[in-house]
Parts: C-alpha cells; structure tokens; sequence
C-alpha cells in the first residue's frame, strides 16, 4: 500500500475538496490594502487580482464577481471604465482611499462608484465586504497555536489539537463531523489555571486527509477574552520578520512591468533571464507534470505523490492543469508554484527564502500585464497571481495591528 493511501482513499479526499466550499469571486484591482491578508486566507474566497482597469473589466466579464475593490493609486491612471463596467454589470464597485487621500471621495462617489472606505479600516473594509458577499469575517486578531485541547460534543470526550485561536474562537484539528451550529466545550491551559469555553462549529473542511473545524467561541467572559487577545499579540510578536517587507510591499509601489529597485539582487537579476534547462528539471515539477499527462488511474496512483504536491494539482487552475498536459509556455510558473508548496509544506510558518520571495514577486508582476489575452485566461491569470501573492504574504506576516475603532457588527 502506498505511504500516503491508496487511489480510492486519495480519490475521495481530493474529489471533496472542489464542492466542499462554495468559493465566492472577487475582484481587486490595484490593492486591497492591509485587508489583503484577511482576504487571500478565506478559502470560501476566489480572489481575481488585477493591476490594470482593463484585466479588470476582463474579470468581470467572465466571473461575474460579487464585488470589485479598487485602489485608484495602483491602477495606472483613473478606473472610471471600469466603475461604468461595474455599474453596468450590476456589481458593487468599492474605492479605497488613503486618509490622505479622502478629499476626493466626493469625485469617486459622482464618478459611480457605489462606496468609498479608508483602507485602513481593515474591519471596515471587512465588514462592507461581507455584506456584498454574504460572507463573515472576524474581527479578532488571530495566531498560529498549536496546543492540546480537550473537546466534549454530544457527551462525547477527546483530546484534538489547535491550529489557531483568537478572542472569538478557534480552529480544531480532527474533530470528527458535526452539524454547523453544534454546540462544544474546549478545555486547555492558556497560563497556570484552565480555561474552560463553549463554542459552537461555524465551518468544516479537508485538508491533507485530515478533519478540521472552525469554532465560534460564545458566552466568553471579559476576563478569558482579555487573556486571550493579550496571548495572541505576544504570540504573534514572537514571529520571525521577513527580508522583504510585504506588508507595506503596495502602499506605496505603482504595480507595473517594472521590478522594484528595492528587490533587485543579484538572485533575482538572474532569474530575470528566464528559465535555465536546469531549472525545469525540478524533480517535483517533473512528477507533477508527468502525473497530470497520465489518464491511466493504476498509473498515476504508482507515481505516489506526496500529499502536498496532490494538494496543489487540486488547486491549480484549468490553465496551469493544460500547461502541464501539453504546452510549454507556463512551466516557469508552475516550476515557482512548485518550488512555494514544497517550500511550505516544510516550512508552515517561517518566511519564505529571499530568492524564491523575489522570483515568486517578478512573475507575480510580469503575469499582471498580461491584459491583452481572452477574458477567461486574464481571470485565469488573476486567480493564479491572488495564489502567489498568497505565499508571499503568508511568508512574510499575516498579522495586522488591530485598530481602535470597532465594526458595527460582530461576526466570528
């Protein structure tokens, strides 16, 4: 039997993983601001990125997204196309304006855009995006913690593990399958004494063969929500910081053909050549390709996979799965994509290595000007770009400072 399943179990794992989660579309043109993170980490999220008013329009002709988000600053000139586009197609349009640059809100709204938020507010933005899509999204700063936990669900006792928690929840590791809405009591040492919560299940999904949940903590007292939003701020202040700074990495850079000086290295020079013979030999990309280009079932489950590389073949797009079975053109790309997976899945928390940080970004840029093809390879495009930039924020810090304000409504 194969180290990791066999054909059948593989085949059931990875062909729940498309329907398991309804993804909702989404276009950001430009930037979506500090927001960004929160918005690539839903997986109930397909998010289309774009740099120009041009591949945006493209988008929305072919996914007809649930909302559009603009950053003026990092389009290229004034998207007023595309705020017609929008309106026309019946899609929400939002602005993101600086602080300094609120005095043109008026121009936008005249313009016809249907909102316009300061991106700063980050539960804000959240929550206007939400009530366009239908989505919640917490407003609770979160961490990665992995720690025991004792779960009772329906009378029924276990010890799981975290994954990560916030003052609002939690998310659990092999909690077996249970109704959204069931009622749960955790129990873990979050300092000398015990902390008991009750929580209800808000989310469920597969990953790697395994059972996660998403737990929505509720009745939590002042005293527990306090100690827990003072653990997750210390603990995410103990994550190493990245070379590169992405989280600012668009306040201020106009996206276009042009890598950043402040990204030039000699690494990077060299990658700008294009890809070496000996850098599509890539063992992994090797596999993988040779995996996609196989019909024969038997065949492919020889070829043993490892769970992470099957994992990503899911997660590519009809365009990079036809790179792989035939054409050539994209293999660079998908060299990258395979070279960021395999990255993280050995390295799940740490920044990514400068090098592959910095040739992940000049493709991230170069498939940004690619506005001139079909509607459907630009959207294409956009999903891949949203999956790069994905690794590279996830690399460098998924952590925002929490501001003072507060969204109208709480959601977990």
């Amino acid at each position: 039997m194969s180290l990791f399943g066999t054909l059948d179990q593989r085949r059931r794992r990875t062909a729940d993983l498309p329907k398991e989660i309804m993804r909702i579309p989404i276009v950001i043109c430009g930037d979506a601001g500090p927001a960004r993170h929160a918005l690539l980490a839903r997986r109930d999220l397909e998010v289309l990125w774009t740099d120009t008013a041009k591949a945006a329009e493209a988008v929305i002709r072919h996914a007809l997204p649930k909302i559009c988000l603009i950053r003026p600053k990092h389009t290229g000139g004034e998207p007023t196309a595309l705020i017609a586009a929008c309106r026309d197609a019946g899609i929400p349009c939002v602005i993101l304006l600086a602080r300094g640059e609120w005095s043109t809100q008026g121009w936008w709204l005249g313009a016809g855009a249907t909102d316009v938020i300061e991106l700063e507010r980050i539960p804000a933005v959240l929550q206007l995006i939400g009530e366009y899509t239908g989505l919640a999204f917490a407003k609770e700063q979160r961490a990665g913690f992995e720690t025991v936990v004792e779960v009772c669900i329906d009378g029924h006792n276990m010890v799981l593990e975290t994954t990560d928690i916030s003052a609002s929840g939690a998310g659990l590791r092999g909690l077996p399958e249970a109704e959204m809405g069931t009622l749960v009591r955790l129990s873990f040492a979050m300092s000398s004494q015990p902390m008991i919560v009750w929580g209800r299940v808000v989310r469920a999904w597969n990953r790697d063969g395994e059972r996660y949940a998403g737990v929505r903590f509720i009745g939590m007292s002042a005293e527990h929500a306090a100690e827990l939003r003072a653990f997750v701020e210390a603990q995410n202040a103990r994550l190493p910081q990245p070379k590169l700074d992405f989280e600012t990495l668009f306040d201020d850079l106009v996206l276009d053909d042009e890598v950043p000086a402040a990204l030039r290295s000699e690494d990077l020079v060299e990658t700008l050549g294009g890809a070496t013979e000996s850098d599509l030999m890539d063992p992994d990309f090797v596999v993988l390709r040779r995996y996609a280009r196989t019909e024969d079932l038997s065949a492919r489950d020889a070829l043993d996979l490892p769970n992470w590389l099957l994992d990503l073949y899911e997660r590519l797009t009809d365009l990079e799965r036809s790179a792989l079975e035939g054409q050539a053109e994209l293999d660079e790309l998908l060299v990258t994509r395979v070279s960021l997976a395999r990255w993280r899945a050995n390295n799940p928390k740490g920044p990514l290595p400068s090098y592959l940080a910095e040739r992940a970004y000049e493709l991230f840029n170069r498939l940004g000007a690619k506005a001139e093809d079909s509607d459907h390879t630009v959207a294409r495009l956009g999903s891949i770009r949203a999956s790069i930039l994905r690794e590279l924020l996830s690399g460098a810090s998924d952590r925002v400072k929490r501001p003072s304000e507060q969204p109208r409504a709480v959601n977990a």
